[in-house]
């Protein structure tokens, strides 16, 4: 489960352009999109929730708990978060949020964890669940 959706944000947003204001405002917005939304990107996706056996909101819940520490983590790792590491950023700040989760269903690791790596990312659904 891959998250493409900020990168190819950034670049829309920054346009073609070499302006550093508009690649800075790009992920300045994207970061607090990810820290805001973060949770909802994973909890709109029925395949994700299904892989819990929980309803979206119980998944909104669970998630929201650990998306300040991720945020907190991913932060500290990228202190300097820019267009050329912002998808390492984005995937450090959502593997937190699905490891923080699937650490909740300690008796059910190994069935979660099969069940996402089947997961795919619905990124339209992504984008609209990033941006709401």
């Amino acid at each position: 489960m891959k998250l493409y959706i900020p990168v190819f944000l950034a670049v829309l947003l920054s346009g073609c352009s070499a302006s550093n204001y508009q690649d800075e405002l790009a992920v300045e917005i994207i970061t607090e999109k990810l820290s805001k939304n973060g949770p909802s990107m994973f909890c709109d996706q029925p395949e994700y929730v299904a892989c819990y056996k929980i309803s979206q909101k119980r998944c909104m819940l669970e998630v929201s708990t650990g998306s300040d520490i991720c945020d907190k983590k991913a932060k500290n790792k990228f202190a300097n978060v820019s267009l050329s590491n912002l998808e390492s950023y984005s995937e450090y700040y959502s593997f937190c949020l699905v490891m923080k989760h699937a650490m909740k269903y300690p008796s059910e690791l190994e069935e979660i964890g099969a069940c996402l790596e089947g997961v795919e990312f619905d990124d339209d659904k992504g984008l609209r669940s990033l941006f709401k």
